[in-house]
């Protein structure tokens, strides 16, 4: 600019916050913290460098940038009471989800998996456990043949949503059907909203996994590149409580819970104008 500032614009192409980071070979004539970490939701102006010296440029060799899909240390609310993903009145068994990754290609991560399985029959569908933005879709996956003397089947392609919450935390709903999502990545979906039918990975067993989680990184490790933030960033899993016909608990493995529905769950969230609409269509 005409006093020397450099502004740096971050541009937004996809739903929900972002978490975008900067740094700088050389960096002379400004004084910068090593990475420079902001959240954007919107795009616009991500950060802008002062000149030091007014009467000269600012100058630099190379600037490297990069993003997380997602906010780093959202103060996520760990205490939530999420709606369970399938219909009201239904009762399935929960079980939980094991590490693939880490069990068995050895594969370290920041905080243990926990995600949970729902068994439920064929042409369910699954609903938005919270309110949120529909951050990412990825549909196409066909079940995959599994052997005839097989037990066990999984494929690491499956079809997916990710639904972005108001405190950060991302909730991930997996083996979702081929051609049934009914809604789009920008939607705001609420408790009890749709999301698509409940797929398989061998034609027999169908179901639903999710999890939530958050990104965490620890600020005192100074990191000196993006590429070392990202590295050290953390995804954290939340252990949900979930509302029953039992109450509101965090589920214990293996046991069968009736979903249940309230006005006050769906409706929790809503901003003005969204409860203006709600009870509009009462």
């Amino acid at each position: 600019k005409e006093n020397k500032s450099i502004e740096l614009v971050a541009e937004v192409k996809g739903p929900g916050t972002y978490t975008a980071m900067a740094s700088f070979d050389n960096l002379e004539n400004a004084s910068q913290p090593k990475v420079i970490i902001k959240t954007v939701k919107y795009g616009g102006n991500f950060h802008t460098l002062y000149p030091l010296d007014k009467n000269r440029p600012i100058g630099y060799t190379t600037m490297w940038s990069g993003y997380i899909n997602g906010t780093l240390n959202p103060k996520a609310d760990t205490e939530f009471v999420y709606q369970l993903p399938y219909a009201t009145g239904k009762n399935y068994v929960i079980r939980s989800i094991k590490d693939m990754g880490g069990e068995y290609f050895g594969k370290e991560r920041g905080m243990p998996l926990r995600a949970y399985q729902f068994t439920v029959e064929q042409g369910d569908s699954v609903f938005a456990m919270r309110k949120g933005v529909v951050k990412q879709i990825h549909d196409g996956e066909k079940p995959v043949p599994v052997d005839g003397d097989a037990k066990v089947s999984y494929s690491s392609n499956a079809n997916y949503m990710i639904i972005e919450h108001d405190d950060g935390t991302l909730a991930r709903y997996t083996v979702l059907q081929n051609g049934s999502f009914m809604v789009k990545e920008w939607d705001i979906v609420y408790p009890g909203t749709p999301l698509a039918l409940a797929g398989t990975y061998d034609n027999k067993t169908f179901q639903v996994r999710v999890h939530v989680a958050y990104y965490i990184y620890d600020k005192s490790i100074n990191a000196a590149t993006v590429q070392e933030v990202k590295e050290n960033v953390v995804r954290c899993y939340i252990e949900p409580v979930f509302a029953t016909t039992q109450g509101d608990l965090r589920p214990v493995m293996g046991e069968q819970y009736t979903a249940v529905e309230t006005e006050a769950m769906v409706t929790k969230e809503m901003d003005r104008k969204e409860l203006k609409n709600y009870k509009g269509k009462k």
